[in-house]
Order: structure tokens, then C-alpha cells, then sequence
């Protein structure tokens, strides 16, 4: 377990709450003019700028969701290529995946959409089924499972009997 000392942590929550500052006053930019170019150009910097706290990539990921769910697709595939690029592993690959296979199928590259859907079954878990599930996107990966049927192996269910 770790352990902080008392001024570590005054430190960290004071890195958080300045974090969710920064996050929310580009959010606001963007929701009042800002271009998808200038916006990706101040996350890439904000991401680089907390490149360490892997709790960022939650942020970027999550939001990114949020904004697809809510029609802004290419926004919120920008959050999501963006922390997939700065964090890697720490993004969350099964939501990110799945996003990226939805947008690049939805925009007319098959081949891309589909190699993302490969990658979400073969390369995160075994049990990606349920993973989506969990994230609640079980309506998305629906859509587009079976481009890769009879591709990848089948999900194993964790909570098979």
C-alpha cells in the first residue's frame, strides 16, 4: 500500500482540483467557439502537462464517451485518440477501441473499424464481452460484432458456471 505523508497528499488533491480547473475551462472554451484544432492542440498540452497521474486518462476517456454518446463525435474522438497517445495502457483500451471502431466503420473505413474491433477482442481481455457490458456500451458493440465474427475467439465469461 502506499503511503503519503500529509503534505504529499495537500499536494496531489492540490494537483487534482487544478487539473479538473484546467480540464473544465477548455471544456467551457470549446462549448463556446473554440475549433476542434485548437481544442486538440490545448488537451495535448494539458495531457502532457499531468502526463504522470494516470487518473487524467480517466478524464479525457470518460468525457470523451460523454461527448460521443451526446452526437459530438469528432470531439470525443479526440479526447480518446489523445489519451490513448499520451497514457497508452492507463486509457481505458476497451472503451477506446470500441469508439474507434464505431467512427472509422461509421465514416466509411471498414478495414480501419474493424482492425480496432480485432484489437478490443484480442488484445485486452478475454472477457471483452462482459468488460462492455460493464462500460455500458453493450448497445455499440452490438452494431458491429459481427464484422468480426468467426475473426476473433470467443468472449470467456468470467462468471460462467
Amino acid at each position: 500500500m502506499i503511503q503519503l505523508t500529509e503534505e504529499e497528499l495537500k499536494n496531489y488533491l492540490e494537483t487534482v482540483l487544478t487539473f479538473q480547473k484546467e480540464f473544465s475551462d477548455i471544456n467551457q472554451r470549446y462549448k463556446t467557439g473554440l475549433n476542434l484544432k485548437e481544442l486538440e492542440k490545448e488537451l495535448h498540452k494539458l495531457a502532457r502537462n499531468y502526463q504522470k497521474y494516470v487518473f487524467v486518462a480517466t478524464y479525457y476517456v470518460n468525457y470523451g464517451d460523454e461527448l460521443i454518446e451526446n452526437g459530438q463525435k469528432e470531439a470525443g474522438i479526440l479526447y480518446l485518440q489523445i489519451a490513448t497517445e499520451v497514457f497508452g495502457a492507463y486509457a481505458d483500451e476497451i472503451t477506446c477501441f470500441l469508439r474507434f471502431a464505431e467512427y472509422y466503420i461509421e465514416n466509411g473505413e471498414m478495414e480501419k473499424g474493424v482492425s480496432y474491433l480485432i484489437k478490443l477482442c484480442c488484445e485486452t481481455t478475454t472477457n471483452y464481452e462482459e468488460s462492455i457490458e460493464f462500460r455500458e456500451l453493450t448497445h455499440v458493440w452490438e452494431r458491429y460484432k459481427p464484422f468480426v465474427e468467426g475473426k476473433v475467439p470467443a468472449a470467456i465469461s468470467i462468471n460462467a458456471k
